[in-house]
């Protein structure tokens, strides 16, 4: 690929993803090395390469673009042309194929701030012109509102710099994300996944609602399924790809991007989970007997908020227990409930030892 550069600062401009190792975090982002790494152990990865942070810097030299960038100033920015011509020189490679031009920052798909959804992704890019203003709009993205607010709420005061990962893109039958844990309960037992018809950016850009899969060992149960995108065969060889990229990344907890292509599965990016609750235990912390559904339970058919347990729960009984004393001249046996995992469970403390005792 360098042979078709002008020269050898162009070359610096572009890196193929087949050779790129996590040793080039800092110019190419960190997305690229982990596809690189596993498109080199033969995970199903697209080919392709990224226009490294160095092409980026040379982009805000070029245009003078200085500390406190707006995202005006980036859009009436242009690619100079010596980043332009490695562009498409590169592209040139990969033949007379759409392209898929995705973002691959330096702070990007960290295990604390995965950036998911916060960059640029541009699908279907035909053509030299529509190649440069794909990139163009990934590097504006780095400077959006959202990415500002994202980096206050991650601490992180000083911009990172942004790769831009050019990939062959394939005509996606069914695609979708899968995360190795439970995103909500912590399970590391479950497989999640989410799918839709045709390409994964209708689940991404919310156009579309998912079908929602659950797989635990071999077997693999749908929640709901809307689109009617994968079956169980199907979700199960999901899961199995899930899990070999948790395994190939010391088995960290992986959120991945897939797609089906007719019966082959296609690997896009792979990301640690970030966030991640505690895996779920169901030990009870109390001894006694408990109750879902009576009395309070009745009414509290989810999981409670943390508000709720530690606010408006206690304020709850406080006054249940008031009005036993008060209209009864009882007192109620304590603790009057237990929460596991969110669940409300009631004390069943406060029936007798015998029918007897009852009458």
């Amino acid at each position: 690929m360098a042979s078709l550069l002008p020269n050898d600062a162009q070359a610096n401009y572009i890196l193929s993803l087949a050779d790129i190792s996590q040793y080039d975090v800092e110019r190419v982002g960190v997305k690229a090395p982990h596809l690189g790494e596993m498109a080199r152990a033969g995970f199903p990865v697209p080919n392709g390469f990224v226009l490294t942070t160095d092409a980026f810097d040379r982009y805000l030299d070029a245009n003078a673009l200085g500390p406190g960038i707006s995202p005006e100033d980036m859009t009436a920015a242009t690619l100079p042309a010596d980043v332009a011509e490695a562009l498409l020189a590169a592209a040139n490679e990969l033949g007379d194929l759409p392209l898929a031009v995705r973002s691959s920052g330096v702070a990007e798909d960290l295990p604390d701030a995965s950036f998911a959804g916060q960059y640029e992704t541009v699908l279907d890019v035909r053509g030299a012109e529509a190649l440069v203003a794909a990139v163009q709009r990934v590097f504006v993205s780095a400077f959006g509102h959202r990415v500002t607010v994202y980096h206050a709420v991650q601490g992180q005061h000083a911009r990172s710099r942004m790769a831009v990962l050019v990939q062959r893109q394939v005509e996606a039958t069914a695609a979708g994300v899968a995360f190795t844990a439970n995103p909500v309960t912590g399970n590391r037992a479950e497989v999640v996944i989410s799918a839709v018809r045709g390409s994964g950016e209708r689940l991404v850009s919310g156009q579309a609602t998912p079908d929602e899969w659950i797989v635990r060992d071999q077997e693999a149960v749908y929640r709901a399924a809307r689109e009617g995108a994968i079956d169980a065969d199907q979700a199960l060889a999901v899961a199995a790809l899930a899990r070999r990229v948790e395994a190939h990344f010391g088995g960290v907890p992986q959120d991945i991007e897939w797609a089906l292509v007719g019966d082959e599965l296609i690997l896009f990016q792979a990301r640690p989970i970030t966030a991640l609750p505690e895996p779920v235990a169901w030990e009870i912390p109390l001894p006694g007997a408990w109750a879902r559904h009576i009395r309070l339970g009745e009414w509290l058919g989810d999981p409670l908020t943390p508000l709720f347990a530690s606010w408006g729960l206690p304020q709850i009984e406080e006054r249940f227990r008031a009005n036993q004393r008060q209209i009864a001249g009882v007192s109620v046996p304590q603790p009057m409930h237990i929460v596991v995992n969110g669940w409300y469970f009631c004390s069943l403390g406060f029936l007798p030892s015998s029918p007897a005792d009852m009458l």
